[in-house]
């Protein structure tokens, strides 16, 4: 689960407090702990934190919404400052704007309370800290929600924000981010973004050709299709195609399999639904 990380540096954090660690021990304790946590050993007392999170997981396995939304109200009740099962719970309880009212409400008072702790010293890092990884998936999530709600420029504002608290982008904020910046036609951006991670996979493929189709070069959007169809030989097809029906929805993604694809055509569909005369130019040369 996601937050495997979170509990298991919540415990070494209380079993280093007692612990004389220092420079030349630091790898002796580290050793210690991780023995005495694979055999069962460790014996440190849950704290609320770790309690929370293990009620709100239950939420996510949970048969039915009433149900669900209840294990997160108990997670909320067992620790206060644990963001996500707010996060969970407004998107159940609110319509429209108020969603990202509350939202805002949610993640401004995180924000403050990181702050006031100092995390904020520690820009750059965001996801190696386990304490500030529920504000970082977050932002992603007011990010995916301003971009459903058609506010772009405020997504894009968001995502630009999340790689430069956390530059290592464990959660994929730029993929959606190089499709913002094509769908603004922003080429200079798009470059450094994608000169910045040097990837060569269909997320950043896919919104290139939009790019590029955008801005006039058909002969250049046609030479992106060939590098695509070389990554997934799946995605011309189910670009073009009105009915993804036999496609299996699922809650991960594998590189060269249709499940990438459909993961692209549902992050970048507002850059897909911008530029219809592709999909015509993509029809007439899918057999070159």
């Amino acid at each position: 689960m996601k937050n495997d990380f979170e509990k298991i540096y919540s415990k070494l954090d209380k079993f280093m407090e007692d612990k004389n660690v220092t420079e030349n021990n630091m790898h002796g304790v580290l050793d210690e702990f991780i023995k005495r946590y694979n055999n069962g050993t460790l014996n440190i007392e849950e704290t609320p934190f770790d309690k929370a999170m293990e009620k709100f997981s239950e939420a996510y396995e949970a048969k039915t919404e009433k149900m669900a939304i209840k294990l997160a109200k108990e997670a909320i009740k067992i620790d206060p400052d644990y963001i996500e099962p707010y996060l969970f719970i407004i998107p159940y309880e609110y319509e429209g704007e108020e969603v990202l009212t509350e939202m805002n409400k949610v993640l401004d008072r995180e924000e403050k309370r990181l702050r006031k702790q100092g995390y904020f010293e520690d820009e750059g890092h965001f996801y190696g800290i386990w304490e500030t990884r529920p504000y970082i998936r977050g932002l992603q999530q007011r990010a995916l929600v301003l971009l459903q709600y058609g506010k772009i420029n405020l997504a894009k504002k968001q995502l630009e924000e999340i790689i430069k608290l956390n530059e290592h982008d464990n959660l994929g904020a730029r993929y959606v981010l190089s499709a913002i910046y094509a769908y603004f036609e922003d080429e200079k951006s798009f470059n450094k973004l994608y000169k910045k991670y040097g990837e060569k996979n269909l997320f950043f493929l896919v919104p290139k050709m939009f790019l590029y189709y955008k801005l006039g070069d058909n002969k250049k959007t046609l030479e992106i299709l060939k590098e695509i169809k070389k990554a997934n030989p799946y995605f011309i097809d189910m670009l073009l195609s009105d009915d993804l029906d036999d496609v299996d929805q699922i809650n991960y993604y594998q590189m060269g399999e249709k499940s990438e694809v459909l993961e692209i055509l549902i992050t970048q569909e507002f850059l897909i639904n911008s530029a219809n005369g592709l999909l015509k130019l993509i029809d007439d040369n899918s057999k070159m």
